[in-house]
C-alpha cells in the first residue's frame, strides 16, 4: 500500500495482443502510441492486463484495455475492468474527512485521541498531521509480522493496535513519513463521527457526489464478471499472494475502473465532492510534497497532482496535470512498474516533454548490478532488465532507471538521481539524491 512510482517502457512490436475497443473512440492523437506502450507491456509479460484512460479538458478522450483481466478464464481487460487501486484509496479517505470538516462535524486540528482510541506515544496528534503523513505514527506494513497479518481478518482497531509497541517515528508535525496506519486511523474517525461504516459513508457521500458507478470497497466474496485477478512475477505470471482486504481498510481497500477514476479526478477538482477551498487544502503540502491523500510536484516544469497505489496483484497510477488540462489513469493487474511507466511515457507525449535518456550498451549495464546498502531504507537490488537497469528497495516495488550519461541514472517519477562511484574502475557505491537529501550507499555484493 505504499505509493508506487516508476519509468519508461520498452517499445516492441506487438501484433497479437488482445485489446478492447476504446471508449468513447480512438480520436485522441496519442492512441497509436498508447497502443504500443500497453501492448509492449502485455507482450513481454510485464503485466497480464492493463487499462488506460486519458482526459483532456475534463472529457475522456481515450479509454482502452489490453491483455487479460483473468488469464485462466481468458477474460479480456477493458475500460470497465475493476482493479484494486491500493493507496489511491487515500484520496477518497481524505475527501471524506474534508467533507465532515466542512459539515462542521470535526476539526482538522482536533487531537485524534478525542475521537478514537489510538496509541500516540502520549503525544497530541491532529487529523491534519495524519492526512499529511506528518504524525510520526509507525506504519504497520513495515512490521516483520505484516506478511502474516495481511492474510488475517482484522478490525481497524486491531490494525492500529499492531503498532502500539513500535517506536514512534518522530515528534508529530516535525517530519514527513508515509504511514498506512495513519489512514486506517482516519477511517476509524470517519466511522465514529458519521455513525456510518466506512464503506457505507463513501458510497453515500463520496462516490455518489462524483457519480461513480464502479467504485466500491472491494468485496471479492461475490462474483463479478468485471473484476480482474491479480498476479505477480515468479518465473512467469502467477496469482498474487492473498491479502484480506480488511487489513488495508481506509488506507488501500478500494476497487475501481479507469473510467470511474477519470470521473473522480474531475469531480474532486471541480468542487463536486468537497468545496474549492477544501480541495485547495488537499493539494497544499506542509512538509515535502504531500497534501491530503495527494502528492504535488512538477514533471519537466508541468505541475502534477498524483498518487500511485500498490497492493497484492495490482498497481494503479492517477496523474493530473491541471495547468495542461490532462489526466492520465493506468491500472494493471500485475505487480511491477507498468502503470507508472506508461503514465510517464504518455505524459511525455501529451506534454511534449523530450526524453533525456542517453543510450548505453546492454553489456555495460552489468557493471552496476548488485546489492547496495541504503541507510534508512535497507537493501537496494539493482539489476539489468533488458536494455536498462531496475532498482528494488526492500518492501517497495521495482522501478526502471534511466541512463543520463557517464555513471548517472534517474528514477524520474520519484525525483531520484543515482550516481555510481568507482574504485580502480569497479563500481563500489551509489549516491542517491532525492528531495534535497543525499545518501551514500556502499555496494554489498556484485
Amino acid at each position: 500500500m505504499k505509493p508506487s512510482p516508476l519509468l519508461a517502457l520498452l517499445l516492441v512490436a506487438c501484433a497479437h495482443v488482445p485489446a478492447t475497443p476504446e471508449h468513447p473512440s480512438a480520436a485522441d492523437p496519442l492512441a497509436p502510441d498508447i497502443d504500443k506502450l500497453a501492448a509492449a507491456a502485455v507482450d513481454t509479460q510485464a503485466t497480464a492486463g492493463v487499462s488506460v484512460a486519458v482526459v483532456r479538458a475534463d472529457e475522456v478522450v481515450f479509454a482502452k484495455g489490453y491483455g487479460f483481466a483473468d488469464l485462466a478464464g481468458k477474460r479480456l481487460a477493458d475500460p470497465s475492468t475493476i482493479y484494486r487501486i491500493g493507496s489511491l484509496t487515500k484520496q477518497f479517505t481524505a475527501a471524506a474527512i474534508v467533507q465532515l470538516a466542512e459539515a462542521g462535524k470535526l476539526s482538522l486540528d482536533a487531537d485524534v485521541r478525542t475521537l478514537v482510541e489510538v496509541p500516540t506515544n502520549g503525544q497530541a496528534v491532529t487529523l491534519r498531521q495524519l492526512l499529511h503523513h506528518t504524525s510520526g505514527i509507525p506504519d504497520f506494513t513495515d512490521l516483520p509480522s505484516y506478511e502474516t497479518e495481511m492474510r488475517t481478518p482484522h478490525t481497524p482497531a486491531q490494525i492500529v493496535a499492531l503498532v502500539k509497541d513500535a517506536p514512534w517515528k518522530f515528534a508529530p508535525g516535525s517530519q514527513f513519513e508515509y504511514s498506512n496506519t495513519g489512514y486506517v486511523v482516519l477511517g476509524m474517525v470517519i466511522e465514529k463521527v458519521s455513525g456510518e461504516a466506512y464503506a457505507a459513508y463513501l458510497a453515500r457521500h463520496v462516490f455518489s457526489a462524483a457519480h461513480l458507478t464502479s467504485t466500491s470497497y472491494c468485496d471479492e466474496s461475490r462474483p463479478d464478471a468485471h473484476r480482474a485477478t491479480g498476479y505477480e512475477q515468479s518465473s512467469g505470471l502467477v496469482p498474487a499472494h492473498p491479502i484480506d482486504l480488511s487489513t488495508p481498510f481506509s488506507a488501500g481497500a478500494l476497487c475501481s475502473t479507469v473510467l470511474d477514476l477519470a470521473r473522480w479526478d474531475t469531480a474532486l477538482r471541480t468542487g463536486r465532492v468537497v468545496s474549492p477551498a477544501g480541495y485547495a487544502q488537499m493539494t497544499t503540502p506542509t512538509l515535502g510534497t504531500y497534501g491530503f491523500g495527494l502528492f504535488m510536484d512538477e514533471r519537466a516544469g508541468h505541475v502534477r497532482v498524483h498518487h500511485s497505489g500498490g497492493i497484492n496483484g495490482f498497481v494503479a497510477e492517477l496523474a493530473d496535470y491541471p495547468v495542461d488540462h490532462v489526466v492520465i489513469v493506468v491500472l494493471a493487474n500485475t505487480e511491477g512498474p507498468v502503470p507508472q511507466s506508461i503514465e510517464l511515457a504518455v505524459a511525455r507525449l501529451a506534454l511534449h516533454v523530450p526524453t533525456s535518456a542517453v543510450p548505453i550498451a546492454a553489456a555495460a549495464l552489468a557493471a552496476y548490478a548488485g546489492t547496495y546498502d541504503i541507510p534508512g531504507l535497507g537493501d537496494a537490488v539493482i539489476a539489468v532488465a533488458g536494455d536498462h537497469l531496475a532498482i528494488t528497495v526492500t518492501g517497495q516495488p521495482t522501478f526502471p532507471m534511466e541512463h543520463r550519461g557517464h555513471d548517472e541514472f534517474v528514477v524520474e517519477v520519484v525525483g531520484a538521481t543515482l550516481t555510481f562511484g568507482r574504485d580502480a574502475g569497479a563500481v563500489t557505491k551509489v549516491t542517491l539524491v532525492q528531495g534535497g537529501a543525499t545518501i551514500e550507499a556502499p555496494r554489498k555484493t556484485p
